[in-house]
């Protein structure tokens, strides 16, 4: 099982950034995980005729002292909460520094916001945020911030509810393995959710004897779906899987996965970030990247 011991957040001057912070607060207080701040500035230069210029002193004075502010601004909440923290501001490009940041801890997770600014540098879906979930090695977890209305309240954690995007793959059991810990003693309830594109429903309007056939078919295989996922969840939940329930879903990944948040009321959706070589693969780019954008609810990668 997936334990949580240290937990890395980038943080910048943004909305996105304090909510992806607010959230991570919250699971590292909840696991007794340490909480590793990280603050990535940039010292601009400038082209002039003859060459580079560097900014004087009172520029990089000024840049330093709104990181250290930043940073002390985070760590001070994460201390009166209890939680065990540390700071660190670091100068480079945003997605080099979180990885490199992310090894040198051994860091358990990732709590990212999905966008943001820090004035001369932009974090934002498909560049930052992506570049980190393909490269890391730890699960990451894109929060949306307050600006983005997620249809369930503000992030939060526990959730209420957890969604496991699950398309029988490696990577989709080790998200499942991910939601049994993020859960831990709370019982929250766990809906694992394999969507599929159903083969034979050009076949309803076919004659009586090719329906009854496809309907025979379809019950097979929606049986044979429902005894392996069943035996996933025994494999990570043995006799302790009270709440956790599978759910077989008709469709395309992402838009029956964004209706099942939404009428399920769930507040993360945890899925692997590459699948089988089928009609449901989960390939990240495409339907972890859809998700990002269209899921109301935070969502955990992992590899």
């Amino acid at each position: 099982m997936a334990k949580y011991a240290n937990i890395l957040v980038p943080v910048d001057f943004s909305e996105s950034s304090d909510a992806s912070f607010a959230y991570a607060l919250d699971l590292a207080e909840a696991h007794g995980a340490t909480l590793h701040v990280l603050n990535v500035y940039h010292l601009p230069s400038y082209a002039l005729p003859d060459g580079a210029f560097i900014p004087g002193p009172e520029a990089v004075a000024e840049i330093l002292t709104a990181a250290k502010k930043e940073i002390d601004r985070h760590t001070a909440a994460a201390a009166a909460r209890g939680v065990k923290v540390d700071g660190k501001a670091s100068e480079g490009a945003v997605h080099e520094e979180v990885l490199r940041h992310a090894k040198a801890i051994k860091a358990d997770l990732i709590v990212m916001g999905t966008h943001g600014r820090t004035g001369i540098t932009r974090w934002a879906l498909g560049s930052v945020a992506e570049r980190v979930m393909r490269q890391a090695e730890a699960p990451v977890l894109a929060i949306k911030g307050k600006d983005a209305e997620p249809a369930h309240g503000d992030a939060a954690f526990p959730p209420v509810r957890i969604v496991v995007a699950h398309d029988l793959s490696e990577p989709a059991h080790r998200a499942l393995d991910a939601a049994k810990s993020l859960r831990g003693d709370t019982k929250i309830p766990i809906d694992v959710v394999h969507v599929f594109l159903d083969p034979w429903a050009d076949y309803q309007t076919a004659s009586t004897a090719f329906r009854e056939q496809a309907e025979h078919r379809f019950e097979a295989y929606h049986a044979g779906l429902k005894t392996i996922l069943d035996e996933q969840i025994g494999k990570v939940f043995g006799q302790d899987r009270a709440g956790v329930t599978v759910h077989l879903v008709r469709g395309r990944p992402v838009e029956a996965l964004v209706e099942h948040v939404k009428k399920s009321g769930a507040g993360m959706i945890c899925m692997g970030s590459s699948g089988k070589d089928a009609v449901e693969r989960f390939l990240l780019g495409s339907v972890a990247q859809k998700l990002m954008q269209l899921s109301p609810s935070p969502v955990l990668v992992v590899h």
